[in-house]
């Protein structure tokens, strides 16, 4: 039977020999912070998770060494990363205890939520929310966005955390979250209430709350992204068509809002309406084939600028759109 250090070496070692092909985020952050754990634990903590790892009298055990390597991982993963050291017995339990067919599936899943758990650390959240305000592109090239938001286009707090490898800003479910920050809300208003008066739309404006360097809006999928920058001033307006409800689509919003557009609340600067166009035709917005789109608005020294996500099914696209 293996002792307690050299179960807990070989698994980190597997580990670090195994990573998994469409794994979406840093590998190499997982390593470190095992290594980490394996340094500072307490020499009976470590004592207790090695035992708990063990599957010489578990039950449903593995037949072959590869899959013994891998639940060993499992736990391994499961406790030092992901849970309190007070729910390690059920945690190791339901894992030995599991009748699996395919290992290296269960492995990957453990790794993918202990990467979550990681990214949404309050040290890692923290900095790549300071890269999403300073270096907004980079960040959305590399970290795929969902927003939630709420009816009133006022500050709220988010909660920043990632889940299934997206990064949240989620002002909803904030117990979800260990790193928050304040930002403006643009509520997404539809269509049909403003197409009588598209160039008298009310916004919603940045002086709601000076404090705030972030100004957000949900995911579209049709709707248009209307808004006026004039230095330090955003107005903005999130407008949904409803397709599936009134048949109105997309482009149809698009075109008629940057021909006939305006704010009743306006600021002084350019009207813009960054919406669905078709495919190709080069107009100002994002394509049809998108399969979604976000928009994220930053204040910096020299005022605020606008940016846009783009997914195209695998691939983010990041640019500004000011």
């Amino acid at each position: 039977m293996k002792d307690a250090e050299t179960r807990l070496r070989e698994t980190i070692d597997f580990i670090r020999a195994h990573p998994v092909p469409t794994f979406v985020g840093d590998f190499k952050l997982i390593i470190q912070a095992l290594n980490a754990w394996h340094i500072t634990a307490p020499s009976t903590t470590r004592q207790k998770l090695s035992l708990l790892m063990s599957q010489a009298k578990a039950v449903n055990r593995p037949q072959n060494k590869t899959d013994r390597a891998y639940r060993r991982a499992c736990i391994l993963l499961k406790c030092a990363l992901v849970e309190p050291e007070t729910q390690w017995d059920t945690k190791a339990g339901l894992i030995n205890t599991g009748v699996w067919k395919d290992f290296a599936e269960h492995y990957q899943t453990e790794l993918e939520i202990s990467r979550d758990k990681l990214y949404s650390s309050p040290g890692l959240a923290r900095q790549n929310l300071l890269m999403l305000q300073t270096e907004t592109r980079k960040f959305m090239k590399e970290y795929k966005l969902l927003v939630n938001g709420k009816p009133q286009g006022q500050k709220f707090t988010y909660g920043f955390y990632m889940e299934n490898g997206i990064y949240c800003l989620d002002c909803i479910l904030l117990f979800k979250a260990r790193f928050t920050v304040d930002a403006i809300n643009v509520p997404a208003t539809p269509f049909t209430q403003v197409q009588n008066s598209l160039g008298n739309i009310q916004a919603t404006l940045s002086s709601v709350d000076s404090t705030c360097n972030l100004m957000l809006t949900t995911q579209f999928t049709g709707c248009c992204y209307c808004f006026m920058v004039n230095g330090t001033d955003l107005a903005a307006a999130h407008i949904d068509p409803q397709g599936l409800v009134t048949g109105i689509t997309g482009q149809h919003i698009s075109q008629q809002l940057r021909a006939n557009g305006g704010f009743s609340n306006g600021n002084g600067g350019t009207f813009k309406a960054y919406g669905r166009v078709d495919d190709g035709s080069n107009l100002y917005g994002y394509p049809q084939s998108a399969q979604q789109m976000i928009i994220v608005a930053v204040k910096r020294a020299s005022g605020w600028r606008v940016y846009a996500q783009i997914d195209v099914g695998g691939h983010l696209s990041a640019k500004r759109i000011d």
